[in-house]
Order: structure tokens, then C-alpha cells, then sequence
């Protein structure tokens, strides 16, 4: 018998908003969101997906 589990994740990054912290991901979202302001980077989405089958269960 064969089972089988797929995962899929789509995530957009989009950086509006500017965060007060020196918090490493703070600091990568506040370059993202002053390159976005700046026209140097423009919001973009990703898309991952996994599966996996089980065999022999």
C-alpha cells in the first residue's frame, strides 16, 4: 500500500512596512522594504512544493 503527502507553500513578499528592531529579520525586511521604496526591488512571490509517497506502509 502507498501513501503519499504532498506540502505546498506560496508566500509573497511584499515590503511595506518598516520594522523598529535590530532583530536580524527586522533588519532583512527594513533593506527589502527601503530597496522596494527605492525602486530597486519590486514585491515578488515564491512557490515551493514537496511530496513525498510512503511505500510498504
Amino acid at each position: 500500500m502507498k501513501k503519499g503527502i504532498n506540502v505546498k507553500e506560496i508566500v509573497n513578499f511584499d515590503f511595506t512596512e518598516f520594522r523598529n528592531s535590530l532583530a536580524f529579520a527586522d533588519l532583512a525586511n527594513n533593506l527589502g522594504e527601503a530597496m522596494q521604496r527605492n525602486g530597486m526591488m519590486t514585491e515578488f512571490t515564491t512557490e515551493v512544493e514537496f511530496t513525498h509517497i510512503f511505500e510498504g506502509l
